[in-house]
């Protein structure tokens, strides 16, 4: 039977493996071995990690000498030696010899003074893994020490070598050969990769650590004292079973707490209960096997990986125990990579020297569990000290938590004469207290988010209270995508009238089951976060958006079979208007709703009112066939497709994950020499309120030119509308706004996510005479391919850069859309667009839909601003130019604009073109 000592708690991996140095090869020293050799210790060859095993019933000495033997082979580690040469410690790979496994009879009188003898025999030059068997007399037992230095194994060690040993043993008794795979990663390769970590993550965790503050020693009345192991004591608290079980399954239930939070939450609240800086200063342990992005696998490695590191407790002024749960596990989750980048920088790059000991060290070793299997089981007698009596501890109180058949034991650990027992005892009865506190809260609470489990949210812990306050099943936080941000800017700025409301109105033809219809909308909001977002600014530092698990869908349903086409048409408008007037309460999702309106047996209208927030214009297309597609399967009975979606959040992480001083440095270049913006006349007849205009422009011979010049539409249609601005703003040099797609190649899944990736950029029109009208415009393209390269900056900064005095750098905004239209079903629902109404906080937005060999273009323009015989004018000169391109030399030889020809009553003083 096979004794398994294994880290069984949330936060424990799967030890991991490293391929062995060969016999004789010497290689440094790792973190923790570092720190073991600092302390200086009087006696450093006996500190020991060991473990004693009782065998009940007949034991096989050659069989276990075999197996044993095939184990320490596996495992190059059990055979180190450690040399020092110049004041620098090393270690090497050496032989396993046979007679560091002795087996002898001893009474149970004599084997204390034998346990205690063999646990001081191990030599650092020499062997680092010594085993004593002893028998009964009578042959009813076996009691087995593995003495071994800590310098060679830890606790997931000890757990592969007693996997492998019951497996060999069984094998070896059988008459079987025994043949244990070499570690696929050694330590010695785990060595050299600490030794050669990229840059990237040294600065990360320095980042860290260096804004991490040691505190004040705890308020304790301790003596002065040598601090030796032959001067500590211990005493013991445990956990009935009972509450131990209610322990582990109530843990995560809350808060997604694994027991050691809970179990250090506890540590935390009784030692600084009464501290006026609610602080605890702390060194913790974790099994330090990260892999750091780097293929290892280090499941099968034996040797000493622990991660020691410092840590200050925080706990928040209220002695709420949820409040403590949620900030202790925030506080360890944050910690990169389990601790293990201060060892590295410490020891292996000389930084934080100054960081102080800790008075405290808590280590949770998990489960210890033996395997009903076999023969063995873990024997909790007495078995001789495992560091030698005058070596010196290195903290004043060790916490020590296990479980053991079902209980949880707490060992206490101090120097006998720095503080009496009595105020330990009362001390660990105060934990046991907070304990059972903690864990009664678990079992009632309800689940709620805590900060680590929101790793983009970017906000304070009291910010998250208030958020769960409004939200208290909130399933995630998010910042805001650049556009966002100017979006949420704008409608909170004109509540009255919110410019960035979207609607849609299209024709369903054919036979419409409302049912599946409605199922199937509400399917794809279930489907997406981003249609379940809400929109925060107050009680928040800057605005975020927050995901719930649930957004249902409002669907207002209304019957027009029996009205006349005039009365049916009127009715549209005035809904579609009281509809967009409704606006939205931008903190409750979804940020949409439908009016489904039947004009007859075979025939609806649907009204979808969305705001801009939750969807850009190409993922409402990707919406719309999303519906129609879950709309056919249930239709058809097929069950529509339930894996799971890509969401916003990944676009939201790759933003976090850009190099904002290149994208900096290309739009300060970008917009170096822009004194000014260039702007339209202003409205002499102003009115209140958005209209728009549309209009078909034919671009059939500007296409084709554009195709053998290799130029792309969206180009063609920059450059024409450049032209036209050139004369009303009088300038060769000023910008033009233009949207962009904004979703980055390099995002797996980005042409499938839903949200609002587009973003608002200027494009710097620089006119250039001198150049023929193909350069030119190929020159404009190649510039928006690099302004897209950098098209995720916010437009609020990219402003700030520009340093203008003026807070929009154009005031003409140009759309191209090239959408996914929506399709007919395969159960025969025909989808035609009817009408579509957005707008912005622009005085002109043109958004183009190329449609063939037509642009059709919508005109949205505010009326307060912008005059409607303006617009107009605008069009018809962009009418104009788009025929006159093909056979225009260069930018310059450019015809005056309809607006400017003495046919024409001018209406608008243009500057000479020059």
């Amino acid at each position: 039977m096979s004794a398994q000592l294994a880290r069984d708690d949330e936060e424990a991996s799967t030890p991991a493996a490293d391929t062995p140095g060969d016999p004789g090869a010497s290689f440094g020293l790792t973190p923790i071995q570092h720190w073991f050799f600092e302390q200086d210790l009087a006696a450093p060859q006996h500190w020991n990690m060991s473990v004693y095993l009782r065998f009940d019933g007949a034991f096989d000495r050659d069989a276990f000498a075999d197996a044993l033997a095939d184990v320490v082979a596996a495992h190059p580690m059990l055979r180190a030696r450690f040399t020092r040469t110049d004041d620098q410690w090393r270690q090497r790979i050496g032989e396993w010899r046979r007679d560091d496994f002795v087996n002898r009879i001893a009474t149970a009188d004599e084997r204390p003074a034998l346990l205690a003898q063999w646990q001081t025999s191990l030599a650092l030059d020499g062997s680092l893994l010594r085993v004593l068997a002893l028998a009964e007399p009578d042959a009813s037992a076996t009691y087995v020490l593995f003495a071994a230095h800590h310098l060679v194994v830890d606790a997931v060690s000890w757990r592969i070598i007693f996997e492998e040993l019951q497996h060999a043993y069984s094998r070896r008794r059988a008459g079987e050969a025994v043949s244990l795979p070499p570690e696929p990663v050694g330590f010695g390769q785990w060595q050299h990769q600490l030794t050669h970590l990229p840059e990237e993550t040294l600065e990360r965790w320095r980042a860290y650590w260096s804004d991490q503050e040691a505190t004040a020693d705890l308020d304790l009345p301790w003596r002065e004292s040598a601090n030796r192991y032959g001067d500590a004591m211990t005493t013991q608290c445990r956990l009935d079973a009972t509450t131990t079980q209610r322990l582990i399954a109530n843990a995560a239930r809350a808060y997604g707490n694994n027991v050691q939070e809970v179990l250090l939450a506890a540590l935390a609240s009784s030692l600084v209960a009464s501290s006026q800086e609610r602080t605890l200063w702390v060194e913790l342990e974790a099994h330090g096997r990260e892999t750091l992005g780097v293929d290892l696998d280090l499941s099968r490695t034996v040797g000493w990986f622990t991660a020691r590191y410092p840590m200050a407790l925080r706990l928040l002024e209220s002695n709420d125990a949820g409040q403590i749960l949620r900030a202790v596990k925030d506080q360890l989750r944050a910690v990169p990579d389990r601790g293990l980048g201060y060892g590295v920088l410490r020891y292996l790059h000389g930084e934080l020297r100054e960081v102080p000991t800790a008075q405290v060290c808590f280590n949770y070793l998990g489960k210890l569990r033996t395997d009903p299997r076999a023969n063995w089981t873990w024997c909790e007698e007495e078995h001789g000290p495992g560091r030698a009596p005058n070596n010196r501890r290195k903290h004043l109180l060790d916490v020590n938590a296990v479980l053991i058949e079902g209980e949880l034991r707490i060992d206490w650990t101090w120097p006998n004469d720095a503080l009496a027992r009595e105020e330990i005892e009362a001390l660990s009865e105060r934990y046991l207290t907070a304990l059972r506190e903690l864990i009664d809260h678990l079992a009632q609470a309800a689940p709620r988010r805590t900060l680590s489990d929101l790793p983009l949210a970017g906000i304070e812990a009291r910010e998250l209270e208030t958020l769960g306050e409004r939200y208290p099943q909130l399933e995630d936080v998010y910042p805001l995508a650049p556009l966002q941000e100017g979006l949420l800017f704008h409608s909170l700025l004109n509540d009255d009238a919110d410019p960035y409301i979207n609607q849609m109105t299209v024709v369903l033809d054919g036979e419409l089951d409302r049912g599946a219809f409605r199922a199937a909308w509400q399917r794809v909001i279930d489907r997406h976060t981003i249609l379940r977002s809400g929109f925060v600014v107050q009680g928040l530092a800057s605005a975020r958006q927050v995901v719930c698990p649930r957004a249902i869908l409002p669907v207002r349903i209304e019957d027009w079979a029996d009205l006349e086409q005039a009365d049916a048409e009127l009715r549209l408008s005035e809904l579609q208007a009281r509809e967009h007037a409704t606006g939205f309460d931008l903190t409750t999702p979804p940020l949409m709703r439908l009016a489904l309106i039947q004009r007859a047996a075979n025939q609806h209208w649907l009204v979808w009112t969305r705001h801009h927030l939750a969807l850009d214009g190409w993922s409402s297309g990707l919406l719309l066939a999303e519906v129609l597609r879950i709309y056919a399967d249930l239709r058809s009975g097929t069950q529509p497709d339930a894996s799971p979606a890509p969401q916003f959040r990944e676009y939201l992480h790759w933003l976090q994950t850009q190099d904002a001083s290149a994208a900096h440095a290309f739009w300060c270049e970008e917009l170096v020499g822009l004194d000014e913006p260039a702007t339209l006349p202003e409205s002499m007849q102003p009115e209140s309120g958005y209209t728009t205009t549309r209009r078909e422009l034919d671009a059939a011979s500007a296409l084709a030119w554009a195709q053998r010049h290799q130029l792309t539409a969206n180009t063609v249609l920059q450059g024409a509308l450049g032209l036209v601005l050139r004369r009303y703003y009088g300038r060769d040099d000023f910008v033009l706004g233009v949207t962009t797609a904004g979703r980055p190649a390099e995002l797996p899944g980005v042409e499938h996510i839903l949200g609002v990736f587009i973003n608002s950029l200027p494009l710097r029109m620089r006119i250039q005479a001198e150049r023929s009208l193909s350069d030119w415009l190929s020159h404009l393209q190649h510039r928006n391919a690099q302004m897209r390269t950098h098209g995720h900056v916010p437009l609020a900064e990219i402003q700030r850069l520009a340093a203008l005095d003026s807070a929009a750098l154009f005031d003409v905004l140009l759309v191209f859309e090239n959408l996914p239209a929506p399709r007919a079903t395969e159960i025969g629902l025909q989808v035609q667009e009817l009408a579509h109404h957005a707008h912005s906080n622009y005085p002109l937005m043109l958004t183009v839909l190329p449609d063939g060999k037509r642009f059709r273009i919508e005109a949205s323009f505010d009326r307060s601003r912008v005059d409607a015989w303006l617009v107009e004018q605008l069009l018809d000169d962009l009418a104009f130019v788009l025929a006159q391109l093909p056979s225009l030399a260069s930018p310059q030889a450019l015809p005056p604009l309809p607006s400017q020809s003495p046919a024409e009553t001018p209406r608008l003083s243009l500057a000479d073109d020059t």
